[in-house]
């Protein structure tokens, strides 16, 4: 069976989010449970252009697009992400464009991808024509399409005016996200509307996901309690009524575990196999954060969102004087949100660290070092920090939502079976409860390493879900009997 990934994103070379980290991982899990040949579809970003990883490139076709009444020209480029381990890699398709892309050095928009880029949907729209010019010249054509999010959400839509009728996977990696623009915007994107009349909304505007919600050929999402959740009027983003009539499929994700590997990993000073081996690592971390090693430090690594439940936490921390615990955050979001952990800094200077940004090694390190990992998210369709730090043997002290509640047994439903805290409420007193459970958890050295062990025993290759995936494209493109 021959897959084309469609996404905006690729873990490593054009990472915004945990898209990007699935997508990187899918197609060798896909290979390895079921031999699908995958490629990635990806726009080529400003910094791809040079990137050293990406090898073998060459442009197969030109191409125009017409975007309203003007041209734009373009570029297939056929390459290969190198895999460092010395395996075949990543095909790829490469959609070459200067001004939408070659010019633009993040996937979404300015100051790190928090302000959109003026021209998005034109950007989206050519990438999405691109695709299925891909597949319409395309020697060995692929057996499926599986889109990725709203960027790649207009292929559904556009593919009768190409002439193909591919089977197509949409996987909603995050609900929240649709890719809303006004209909006024819809002429100039090469769609024969009149075809599909329901899609534009009571507001005068169009969403991407709908459109290819109402017309993919089948829907997953990224766990199976999100893909529940996003049925629901509270967490379906207005399209639940749409989604219960269409079906959506729960496949929760993995993680590279060749990448987030504590004993190999080159980017932790101190690499270990268990608990016991991992409290070298801890000490070094405490002294490099300048922390007291007596108390349990708690890590935070992610986007500094609302949505993941960041001002909750920080609300929760303000109500200790001081804290009876080390906390680091290293991320980079939302002004206010960021404004709210300078503050933990500024009143509790000895107990708080604060990396404003990404820094991939150092977050190795706060994965290696931390006792705890909170991941205190309103809403998580699937999450993958829960599942790194359990491989690294920091517990994590999750809300259970979305993948966070497919991936940690709570420490008080199964203890045998258990590897974190797992509190209910989206609220400060559901987050203190939590932070209260861990720190009476860390008083039982015996139960912390307990704990520990079985979440870094836990299974979180990407085998178990390309099974899931490939019983999938198998139903709704069964391959022709020999």
């Amino acid at each position: 069976m021959r897959v084309w990934m469609v996404s905006p994103e690729l873990a490593p070379v054009a990472k915004a989010g945990g898209l990007a980290d699935v997508v990187g991982a899918l197609p060798e899990a896909l290979f390895h449970v079921g031999q699908v040949e995958t490629a990635v579809v990806l726009p080529e970003y400003g910094p791809l252009l040079s990137d050293p990883r990406i090898v073998e490139r060459a442009v197969t076709h030109r191409f125009r697009v017409w975007l309203g009444p003007f041209p734009f020209d373009g570029a297939l480029v056929r390459a290969r992400l190198a895999d460092p381990a010395g395996g075949p890699g990543i095909p790829l398709i490469l959609v070459r464009q200067h001004h939408f892309f070659g010019s633009r050095p993040h996937p979404y928009g300015e100051r790190g991808g928090t302000v959109a880029y003026h021209d998005q949907a034109l950007r989206f729209a050519f990438f999405n024509h691109a695709v299925l010019i891909a597949a319409q010249k395309a020697r060995h054509k692929p057996d499926l399409l599986h889109l990725h999010d709203w960027q790649a959400g207009l292929v559904p839509l556009l593919m009768p005016q190409y002439g193909l009728n591919l089977p197509t996977v949409l996987t909603l990696h995050n609900l929240g996200y649709q890719g809303v623009f006004g209909w006024e915007l819809f002429d100039d994107l090469g769609i024969d509307f009149a075809q599909w009349p329901n899609l534009k909304r009571g507001d005068g505007a169009m969403s991407w996901l709908e459109g290819a919600i109402r017309t993919a050929t089948a829907i997953t999402t990224v766990s199976p309690t999100y893909a529940r959740e996003i049925l629901t009027p509270e967490g379906g983003e207005g399209l639940h009524e749409l989604l219960a009539a269409r079906g959506v499929t729960g496949i929760l994700n993995g993680i590279d575990t060749l990448t987030w590997n504590p004993i190999l990993d080159p980017l932790l000073p101190h690499p270990y196999f268990d608990p016991e081996e991992r409290a070298t690592m801890r000490a070094a971390f405490a002294a490099e954060m300048g922390f007291d090693p007596r108390l349990p430090t708690f890590g935070l690594v992610s986007r500094l969102a609302k949505q993941k439940g960041i001002d909750l936490f920080t609300q929760a921390v303000h109500h200790f004087n001081p804290p009876p615990f080390n906390l680091v955050v290293l991320g980079t979001g939302e002004h206010d949100i960021e404004g709210q952990i300078q503050s933990l800094v500024d009143r509790f200077p000895e107990r708080v660290r604060y990396i404003h940004g990404f820094d991939e090694p150092l977050a190795h390190r706060v994965y290696g070092g931390s006792d705890f990992l909170v991941v205190p998210s309103r809403y998580e369709p699937c999450g993958l920090t829960q599942m790194i730090a359990m491989r690294y043997g920091a517990i994590p002290v999750v809300r259970a939502t979305g993948g966070l509640a497919d991936s940690v047994v709570h420490v008080d439903d199964d203890w045998e079976h258990s590897t974190g805290v797992v509190f209910k409420d989206a609220s400060v007193g559901g987050v203190s409860w939590g932070i209260h459970r861990a720190l009476g958890l860390f008083e039982s050295p015996e139960a912390m390493q307990s704990v520990a062990a079985r979440g870094m025993a836990r299974d979180a290759s990407w085998d178990e879900s390309g099974r899931h995936y490939l019983e999938l494209y198998h139903e709704i493109a069964p391959l022709p009997l020999d």
